[in-house]
């Protein structure tokens, strides 16, 4: 450490860690799944060697991605969150691990001598991390409720098992203790190594070292998506310095060495991170580069030499020569942009911006006026702005609403053919959009996407600073069959320098940004679909004749779910506006065909009223067959039953984004136990058995859920394993 600004909490943590010292490989590799999404800003090795990185967001796969049960386990999968993940002696994961694709790690011996020095010889963090999460993985040793110093996780781990250690799950660690604290050096250096893992989806606990709500978690998501850092290594870290902010953050300058499927060799990047202080150790709430281009995707955040911060991650540079590219350097000249469309020509400004040829704008939402500011910079007639500067300098520009609009509409044709696009600076994080849009990423149906036309047909101020915008779009893609079309509302919240978009949900036609189809009588759709890949489910007799007589029989609930959802997608039905009950939604749309039921849309649930609410139970039952479609990207309502601001929306997305859970068949659910907490909140045991393309025949697993109560139904915020 070169240079250690004034810690004064840090003389503490030293002292209680007595023998927990850090090790000194660590690096950006071992964060917990989250700081993949690469702004420029942001994005170093994540981000990628040309500059730019994608972030990915997974914590763990489990398949739903905490607990242990299916998701996340290998050899008992449970499904959702992977009992696997779980630990001997009752001790709770304290995150969901990906599927087991190492089933031997090099570090094995070395974990299991307690690091002993002669059995560790020439096994790196990296192996060594590797080797402990796998154990954890299958239950050979007890998992650590706490992270960031591997030292102080392995003696944890046979401390338990010595039977010198209680159990200490993650959810007990306020009420007694965590068996360690890491300093603030050992951590960053862990997190580096537990990247790198992330990014080739082996067993990490790299979420559990982000602030789950803060861009570091989009940022690292995204790049683990794009593909670009798979074949990850680090080689080293160097936390050079650590300056306390005083307010309990912390800024953490941290060089690492890396080599992944896209870096050309080892590659190298320094990247300052925000750190904030926790009861029992640090999140990483977000990051930029400060220099070359580093692969956890903070990226230079630099542009042209000039300083100025990149204002959002770009995805890795898959087009070399966009077509456009003298069309933006002849600053957009009639003559040099005839033929090239606005799709082109946004992927033509990112590339030059992803390449280091024209300073990057620190806002967005206006072609025109990001080439003006660039090259205002270039003339030195404009200074450069960074994305964190705009309060204190101002913003270059403000957009209108109506181009703000349109911009988005061709940047999410390049976000979805994995090109450079800004699109997370268009979108609220944390929000159901942004669920929604990562969601249809993941499942390849949108990819070789076009936006062709885009109309923006109304425009309406909510008084609050919000406003409802209905947009029409015509796209071409890889399952749009031909030109398609749609017409979808989006609620957009006004920022001090734009816009963010939060919510939307198709009126007409089924868009392919996805909230769902809208049925034909305008009811609206709660949540995202996933792509109608089953053109005829077998369960749709089952469903159009109102789920009686023999043809229900012989189908399960799941198909049951499928065949409602594909007829809705295709405007057959009304959708119903709630979930988590098929029998009342069935009731509800028919309800709306016969004209004895008003159409009610999810937003106007409040003001009209929910047409049923579901009890607790079936609301469960219904998740458990929900989150099998999911799995398989057929349609589902998975969004709506699930906190989007919570970890359980994290372990799932990432879950899915594995593809360990696909084929996956939901055979029995069984909710043994509903706890009352007294605050709004439930505890849930639910047990199920499962199936799919990783489970070696049928697996089951027991999930404890956290789960909140709303106006009209309820929604899953955290789960984890408590038995296979």
């Amino acid at each position: 450490m070169k240079n250690l600004l004034t810690l004064p909490l840090m003389t503490l943590m030293l002292l209680m860690l007595a023998g927990c010292g850090g090790n000194g490989d660590g690096a950006e590799d071992a964060i917990p799944d989250v700081e993949e999404e690469t702004t420029e800003e942001v994005t170093t090795e994540e981000a990628s060697a040309g500059g730019a990185g994608e972030t990915e967001k997974t914590e763990e796969a489990t398949e739903e991605s905490q607990e242990k049960t299916e998701e996340s386990a290998s050899d008992s999968g449970t499904s959702e969150p992977s009992t696997e993940e779980g630990v001997m002696g009752g001790a709770s994961a304290s995150g969901p691990y990906e599927q087991n694709m190492v089933q031997n790690p090099a570090g094995e011996q070395c974990i299991m001598n307690r690091l002993a020095a002669e059995h560790c010889d020439g096994i790196t963090m990296q192996e060594k991390f590797l080797a402990y999460h796998h154990l954890t993985f299958t239950n050979e040793l007890p998992i650590s409720p706490n992270i960031g110093c591997l030292e102080c996780m392995v003696d944890y781990s046979f401390a338990v098992m010595d039977g010198n250690q209680e159990p200490i799950s993650k959810n007990e660690v306020d009420q007694k203790g965590v068996p360690f604290t890491p300093e603030l050096e050992t951590f960053m250096e862990s997190y580096a190594y537990e990247l790198a893992n992330f990014f080739n989806g082996h067993p990490s606990a790299l979420l559990e070292y982000l602030d789950r709500e803060g861009p570091a978690m989009m940022y690292i998501h995204n790049n683990r998506l794009s593909g670009n850092f798979a074949d990850h290594t680090t080689h080293s870290v160097d936390v050079q310095n650590i300056e306390d902010m005083g307010d309990g953050t912390y800024k953490v300058t941290m060089y690492r060495e890396y080599e992944h499927v896209t870096s050309n060799g080892i590659g190298s990047g320094t990247v300052e991170y925000t750190v904030n202080e926790t009861p029992h150790a640090f999140e990483i709430v977000t990051f930029q580069a400060v220099d070359t281009a580093s692969d956890d995707g903070s990226d230079d955040a630099s542009t042209g030499g000039s300083g100025g911060g990149v204002s959002g991650p770009y995805e890795q540079d898959f087009v070399q020569n966009p077509a456009a590219v003298d069309c933006i350097l002849s600053h957009l000249a009639t003559e040099e942009c005839e033929g090239f469309t606005m799709q082109e020509k946004f992927l033509a400004y990112h590339h030059l911006n992803f390449t280091n040829e024209l300073p990057i704008s620190p806002n967005i939402g206006c072609l025109e006026c990001m080439v003006d500011y660039s090259f205002a910079v270039m003339d030195g007639s404009q200074e450069a702005i960074g994305i964190e500067e705009m309060d204190a300098k101002g913003a270059p520009f403000t957009p209108d609403l109506d181009t703000f609009m349109e911009s988005y509409a061709y940047e999410l044709a390049n976000f979805f053919n994995g090109h450079q696009n800004r699109l997370m600076d268009y979108i609220g994080q944390g929000s159901p959009a942004m669920s929604y849009l990562d969601n249809n990423r993941a499942s390849g149906n949108f990819a070789d996407h076009t936006t062709h036309s885009v109309d923006v047909k109304n425009i309406e101020d909510m008084g609050d600073g919000s406003y409802k915008v209905t947009m029409y779009r015509e796209y071409e893609h890889v399952s749009s069959n031909g030109v398609g079309s749609g017409t979808v509302e989006y609620t957009v919240h006004e920022t001090p320098h734009a816009f963010e978009i939060v919510n939307f949900q198709a009126v007409s036609g089924a868009p392919d940004d996805s909230s769902g189809g809208g049925p034909a009588d305008g009811a609206a759709v709660s949540g995202p679909y996933g792509h109608g890949t089953v053109q005829d489910p077998a369960a749709e007799d089952c469903i159009m004749n109102r789920l009686s007589g023999t043809d229900c029989d012989s189908y399960t609930t799941q198909e049951k779910f499928l065949a409602y959802h594909q007829l809705a997608l295709t405007d057959t039905l009304p959708t119903s506006p709630n979930v988590g009950c098929l029998e009342c939604m069935v009731d509800y749309s028919f309800a709306v065909q016969d004209g004895s039921q008003e159409p009610i849309g999810r937003d106007e649930m409040d003001a009209k009223g929910a047409p049923f609410t579901p009890d607790l139970e079936t609301f469960m039952e219904s998740y458990g067959y929900e989150l099998a479609n999911f799995f398989n990207g057929d349609p589902h309502r998975l969004a709506d039953y699930i906190d989007m601001a919570g970890p359980a929306n994290t372990y799932l997305t990432n879950n899915r984004a594995s593809g360990n859970f696909t084929d996956h068949t939901t055979h029995a659910v069984d909710v043994q136990d509903i706890e009352d907490m007294g605050d709004g909140t439930y505890k849930v045991t639910m047990y199920r058995e499962y199936e799919h393309v990783t489970s070696n025949g049928i697996g089951s697993g027991t999930v404890e859920y956290t789960v909140r109560e709303t106006p009209h139904a309820f929604k899953i915020m955290d789960f984890m394993a408590v038995g296979s």
